[in-house]
């Protein structure tokens, strides 16, 4: 009896153990994930003399393809690959006195041409309001956003992520045809895996600037604090600097392309967890308006 009771705790503890490494290795692809969702901002519509923008609604699809250097953010000995992630994004905004509301619908799947165990996709969507111009005073702004994340595409769900996000954004001009902006927010991530919800804070600058009617440039530094408060990443805290850099051509009234760099680099407190990654190539847009 008692090597029988022996057998059934061995065989509990090698299933507890393969358990766990399989949770862990999903909370890696889950992190690694959710770091590479911050995209740029859309280059802003150019208007001829006289004209004022409009806010009709706005289907949009890109196709960035680009070599990332660290496909899972891992710590040492890093697994580089390219990866072709389409989007597509369904928006609104509506002006209401000096306030700005808006909503905005994505759909992804990032595909990698080798270490395929990363691919996943997300099903997402935004809203919230901005107050007043921030190229004239300070503009508050502030949005929820909910995402569903998969492994593969669509395959398995991972986690669904809620952000409460308030913040400000300042910009002035810089030279005869470029802006400087600051931004600063702060957001609250709330998640089904509780692994991954945290209290952050974070300061970005950008220079953009236009070259001439069809091209412009921009250049950002992002800094942030992350203070984690869920599961076993409780009382974790991770520093993170990101440089971007890219280049926007316009192809006539409906179509870009955009070439970039960015790079990141994060500090935490919990061993494996520090790394650093590049991602590097062109994304192809579309948009039309309706």
């Amino acid at each position: 009896m008692k090597s029988v009771r022996i057998a059934a705790l061995l065989t509990l503890t090698a299933y507890s153990t393969a358990a766990s490494a399989q949770s862990d290795a999903a909370l890696d692809r889950v992190e690694a994930r959710l770091d590479r969702l911050e995209r740029r901002e859309p280059p802003r519509v150019r208007l001829g003399p006289g004209e004022t923008e409009t806010h009709p609604w706005e289907l949009s699809f890109s196709l960035p393809f680009t070599w990332n250097s660290n496909v899972a953010s891992a710590p040492t000995n890093p697994d580089a690959a390219f990866h072709a992630d389409p989007t597509i994004t369904l928006g609104k905004k509506w002006d209401v006195g000096s306030s700005q509301f808006f909503f905005e619908a994505n759909a992804d799947s990032d595909a990698y041409t080798a270490h395929s165990e990363n691919d996943s996709s997300t099903l997402s969507a935004q809203a919230g309001v901005r107050f007043g111009d921030a190229s004239t005073g300070v503009a508050p702004y502030v949005h929820y956003t909910v995402l569903a994340l998969y492994a593969g595409q669509l395959d398995a769900h991972d986690v669904t992520i809620h952000h409460f996000t308030v913040g400000a954004k300042r910009s002035w001009t810089a030279g005869e045809h470029g802006r400087l902006i600051l931004d600063v927010n702060a957001l609250r991530r709330e998640a089904t895996l509780r692994t991954v919800e945290q209290t952050r804070g974070t300061t970005s600058l950008t220079y953009a600037a236009d070259i001439d009617d069809t091209t412009s440039w921009s250049l950002s530094a992002r800094g942030q604090y992350a203070h984690y408060t869920g599961g076993t990443s409780s009382g974790r805290d991770d520093a993170a600097l990101r440089l971007l850099g890219g280049v926007t051509f316009l192809l006539g009234d409906h179509a870009t392309l955009d070439i970039q760099a960015s790079f990141q680099r994060n500090w935490s407190d919990r061993a494996g967890k520090e790394y650093s990654v590049w991602d590097i190539g062109p994304t192809i847009g579309f948009s039309t308006r309706f």
